[in-house]
């Protein structure tokens, strides 16, 4: 009596276990479900997934084994996957997905939503005709929107706004030992020719009273 051999058949099986996903409204992500399967006689295009059923606050797209699942409306679902061998054995997955809020544009340090606010140190002595300063953002927006000037050309006076007056704050550093003691004192140069005429017609004066006495 002839033996008779037993061909046993090995189920594909879906491992690791796909885990619970998260994803923003109106947001997307995909996966790559060859890295789930296992099967010890088919590998490859030999096994094919399908997508069995999914809840309706989700799009789920299926291109070769790339899967695609679309946020589009906010609570949880399920999502059932099935591996198939070329012997149509097969093994389910089911997973959740949870469709979350979009995150505020606002929420992120360099986001369009966050407002600079720029802190600048005093200007610097005029050296080499530049001075400097330096501007942090105190909100740490990171980014270079209404960034203040942080280098000026100077000159022999360099001045510095404060409120609605502008105040000489340095001298350029070939005129360190000039000491000016006020922006307003008498300039004789201004007034000698007025002076030597006072002198002139005094002259005058005196010189024709002399000659009246005599």
């Amino acid at each position: 009596m002839g033996s008779t051999s037993l061909i046993r058949n090995n189920l594909p099986v879906i491992s690791p276990s796909i885990s619970d996903k998260s994803v923003s409204k109106g947001k997307s992500f995909t996966l790559d479900l060859s890295d789930f399967e296992n099967d010890v006689e088919d590998s490859g295009s030999a096994l094919a997934w399908e997508i069995i059923s999914f809840g309706s606050n989700v799009s789920v797209s299926l291109i070769g084994k790339i899967l695609t699942i679309n946020g589009l409306v906010l609570g949880s679902s399920d999502v059932v996957l099935r591996l198939v061998d070329l012997d149509l054995d097969f093994d389910d997955v089911s997973f959740s997905v949870d469709v979350q809020k979009a995150k505020s544009s606002s929420s992120g340090g360099g986001s369009s939503g966050c407002r600079n606010e720029w802190e600048c140190s005093l200007w610097s002595d005029c050296v080499d005709g530049v001075m400097v300063r330096d501007c942090i953002d105190r909100r740490n927006c990171n980014t270079e929107k209404n960034r203040p000037i942080e280098l000026e050309s100077c000159s022999v006076f360099d001045f510095i706004k404060e409120g609605d007056n502008s105040s000489v704050i340095s001298l350029n550093s070939s005129f360190s030992g000039v000491e000016i003691i006020s922006d307003s004192y008498f300039v004789w140069e201004d007034y000698i020719v007025w002076i030597v005429l006072v002198l002139v017609i005094l002259i005058l004066v005196i010189l024709i009273l002399i000659m009246l006495v005599i």
